[in-house]
Protein backbone atom coordinates (compact mmCIF):
# COMPACT_ATOMS: atom_id res chain seq x y z
CA UNK A 1 0.00 0.00 0.00
CA UNK A 2 1.34 3.53 -1.07
CA UNK A 3 0.82 6.41 1.16
CA UNK A 4 0.02 9.79 -0.29
CA UNK A 5 0.01 13.32 0.90
CA UNK A 6 0.00 16.61 -0.79
CA UNK A 7 3.21 18.82 -1.07
CA UNK A 8 4.13 22.20 -2.11
CA UNK A 9 5.38 22.81 -5.72
CA UNK A 10 8.87 22.10 -6.04
CA UNK A 11 11.00 24.43 -8.24
CA UNK A 12 13.89 22.40 -11.17
CA UNK A 13 15.16 23.68 -13.93
CA UNK A 14 12.66 26.68 -14.45
CA UNK A 15 9.92 24.31 -14.45
CA UNK A 16 7.54 23.89 -12.14
CA UNK A 17 6.99 20.21 -10.99
CA UNK A 18 3.43 19.79 -8.97
CA UNK A 19 4.11 16.43 -7.28
CA UNK A 20 2.82 13.99 -4.49
CA UNK A 21 5.02 13.30 -1.60
CA UNK A 22 5.10 8.98 -1.82
CA UNK A 23 6.00 7.36 1.46
CA UNK A 24 8.35 4.93 0.32
CA UNK A 25 11.01 5.31 -2.67
CA UNK A 26 9.54 4.64 -6.48
CA UNK A 27 12.45 5.72 -8.01
CA UNK A 28 14.58 2.20 -8.53
CA UNK A 29 16.84 2.64 -8.34
CA UNK A 30 16.95 4.86 -5.51
CA UNK A 31 17.88 8.74 -6.08
CA UNK A 32 21.63 9.24 -4.33
CA UNK A 33 23.32 12.31 -3.07
CA UNK A 34 20.40 14.22 -1.34
CA UNK A 35 18.12 13.60 -5.21
CA UNK A 36 14.41 13.48 -4.89
CA UNK A 37 12.28 11.39 -6.69
CA UNK A 38 9.66 13.17 -7.82
CA UNK A 39 6.91 12.73 -10.68
CA UNK A 40 7.19 14.94 -13.28
CA UNK A 41 4.51 16.71 -15.87
CA UNK A 42 3.82 13.23 -17.51
CA UNK A 43 3.41 11.75 -14.45
CA UNK A 44 6.72 9.61 -15.01
CA UNK A 45 8.62 9.50 -11.88
CA UNK A 46 12.68 10.62 -12.11
CA UNK A 47 15.39 12.13 -9.69
CA UNK A 48 15.66 15.94 -9.24
CA UNK A 49 19.38 16.84 -8.36
CA UNK A 50 21.53 19.03 -6.62
CA UNK A 51 23.24 21.62 -8.68
CA UNK A 52 26.58 19.85 -7.65
CA UNK A 53 25.09 16.29 -9.57
CA UNK A 54 23.34 15.02 -12.32
CA UNK A 55 22.96 11.66 -13.74
CA UNK A 56 19.63 9.35 -13.82
CA UNK A 57 20.05 8.68 -10.04
CA UNK A 58 22.12 12.18 -9.20
CA UNK A 59 25.27 9.28 -9.04
CA UNK A 60 27.59 12.04 -10.87
CA UNK A 61 29.41 14.57 -8.78
CA UNK A 62 30.39 17.37 -10.84
CA UNK A 63 33.04 18.52 -7.72
CA UNK A 64 34.73 15.15 -7.29
CA UNK A 65 38.67 16.71 -8.11
CA UNK A 66 37.25 20.09 -9.36
CA UNK A 67 39.17 22.82 -7.97
CA UNK A 68 43.20 22.39 -7.46
CA UNK A 69 45.23 23.29 -3.99
CA UNK A 70 42.57 23.31 -1.71
CA UNK A 71 39.70 24.82 -3.44
CA UNK A 72 36.17 25.04 -2.47
CA UNK A 73 33.57 23.58 -5.10
CA UNK A 74 30.28 25.19 -5.60
CA UNK A 75 27.73 23.23 -8.18
CA UNK A 76 25.84 25.82 -10.06
CA UNK A 77 22.13 25.04 -11.71
CA UNK A 78 23.47 26.78 -14.69
CA UNK A 79 25.68 24.34 -15.55
CA UNK A 80 29.52 23.68 -14.58
CA UNK A 81 30.76 24.09 -11.34
CA UNK A 82 32.74 27.16 -9.81
CA UNK A 83 36.07 27.30 -7.73
CA UNK A 84 36.41 29.39 -4.32
CA UNK A 85 40.70 29.86 -3.97
CA UNK A 86 42.07 30.26 -1.02
CA UNK A 87 44.19 33.01 -0.39
CA UNK A 88 47.70 32.59 -2.50
CA UNK A 89 45.70 30.86 -5.37
CA UNK A 90 43.39 32.04 -8.48
CA UNK A 91 42.28 30.72 -11.78
CA UNK A 92 38.98 29.06 -12.57
CA UNK A 93 40.39 25.70 -10.98
CA UNK A 94 42.62 27.55 -8.32
CA UNK A 95 45.37 26.46 -10.82
CA UNK A 96 48.01 29.41 -10.47
CA UNK A 97 49.59 30.93 -7.57
CA UNK A 98 48.71 34.69 -7.46
CA UNK A 99 52.51 35.71 -6.85
CA UNK A 100 53.96 33.18 -10.23
CA UNK A 101 56.17 35.28 -11.78
CA UNK A 102 54.97 38.35 -10.57
CA UNK A 103 57.56 40.82 -8.72
CA UNK A 104 60.80 41.24 -11.13
CA UNK A 105 64.06 42.00 -10.76
CA UNK A 106 64.46 39.91 -7.61
CA UNK A 107 61.27 41.06 -5.73
CA UNK A 108 59.43 39.18 -3.32
CA UNK A 109 55.94 38.90 -3.31
CA UNK A 110 53.15 38.44 -0.76
CA UNK A 111 49.56 38.08 -0.72
CA UNK A 112 47.06 40.84 0.58
CA UNK A 113 43.91 39.77 2.55
CA UNK A 114 42.06 40.64 -0.75
CA UNK A 115 44.32 37.92 -2.65
CA UNK A 116 46.69 40.23 -4.59
CA UNK A 117 50.35 40.20 -5.37
CA UNK A 118 52.04 42.42 -3.21
CA UNK A 119 55.83 43.04 -4.19
CA UNK A 120 59.00 44.07 -1.80
CA UNK A 121 61.55 45.45 -4.28
CA UNK A 122 65.07 45.38 -3.71
CA UNK A 123 66.80 48.73 -2.58
CA UNK A 124 67.22 49.70 -6.33
CA UNK A 125 64.37 48.96 -7.40
CA UNK A 126 60.74 50.48 -6.82
CA UNK A 127 57.36 50.28 -8.64
CA UNK A 128 54.05 47.98 -8.23
CA UNK A 129 56.43 45.01 -10.15
CA UNK A 130 60.22 46.24 -8.85
CA UNK A 131 59.92 47.45 -12.71
CA UNK A 132 62.04 51.09 -12.27
CA UNK A 133 65.44 51.47 -10.85
CA UNK A 134 65.78 54.27 -8.79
Amino acid sequence: KVLQKTCPQVQHNEHAVHCCCIVGELCRPPCENGGRCLANEKGDWRCYCWPDFSGERCEINHCTDYCLNGGTCMGSPLGKPTCRCPVGFTGPFCEKRVCDYYCLNGGTCDVSLGNQPVCRCMAEYTGDRCLYRE
